[in-house]
This record gives C-alpha cells, structure tokens and sequence, in this order.
C-alpha cells in the first residue's frame, strides 16, 4: 500500500477528479505569532549560527541580532507559512555569505525581513488581480489531503 499526500493554501484549485479520489482531508493552520518565533529562532540557528558549510572558516559571522529583532519578524510575518519563514531564513544566510566579512548584523536582518514581506505583498496583489480565491485560501487555513492507493 501506498499514500500520496498532496499539501496546499488553495485546495479548491485542485481538478475535481483528483477530489473524488481524496480519501482524508486534514486542516493545519499557519502558524501564530508564538509558533512563528520558535520557527524563525529554529530556522535562524539551523541555516546562520550553525551554516558552516563544512568547515569551521565558512562560519557565518553574527553581530547584534537579539531576542526582540526576532520577536519583531515573528509580528511582521503574519501570514507567513513555515516555508516561507525557512526561505527567510536561507535569504538571511545567502545574504551573510555574500558579504565579504560573512558578516549578519540587525541592519542586514531587517532589510532582508523588509524584502521578503514586500515579495509576499506583490504575490497578493498578482493572485488577487488573477485568482482572488486562492488570496482568501492562502489567509486561513492550509489543507493536507491524503488519498490511500
């Protein structure tokens, strides 16, 4: 036996046929501010503290960023889905190792954090020009669909 998982913000854009054959339907909701900190904190330390790449040298190097610059990104990204907060956090480590210090400072956090709720805004604004169903979607809930084969 088998099991194909299908995860979405916009379930009703599925084909109704593949619909039919969907055995059980699971809510997850996006995460709240509280589970959003602990995400951006995890996500932080996975892909900036401990991105060595391999070798001790390729540390990145982490300057100033407290406990409220993180308490502030977790308000700010209202919305967002752990995969967006993981992109966020490979933008915040893409950034350092392209400095030529592979320094982060809160300067860098901040204009990253800014970019990444500009890029979510401008994908609203296309979905709701072109798609305004998957705008009301992608706010609520997420649905993870499983259908036994």
């Amino acid at each position: 036996r088998y099991m194909v998982v299908f995860a979405s913000n916009a379930p009703e854009l599925f084909d109704w046929a593949a619909n039919d054959r969907i055995d059980d339907i699971l809510e997850f909701h996006l995460p709240g501010e509280a589970e959003r900190l602990v995400m951006l904190e995890l996500y932080f330390n996975k892909y900036v503290k401990n991105a060595h790449l391999g070798s001790p040298a390729a540390q990145i190097n982490v300057a100033s960023i407290t406990k409220a610059d993180f308490q502030g990104a977790a308000k700010a990204t209202a919305g967002f889905s752990g995969r967006e907060i993981s992109k966020l956090a490979i933008a915040w480590q893409a950034a350092a190792f392209g400095s030529a210090k592979s320094e982060l400072g809160p300067e860098v956090f901040h204009d990253i954090l800014k970019v990444h709720l500009d890029q979510k805004h401008t994908k609203h604004q296309w979905a709701s020009t072109s798609h305004p169903e998957v705008i009301s979607a992608a706010s609520g809930p997420g649905v993870g669909l499983a259908a036994a084969l």
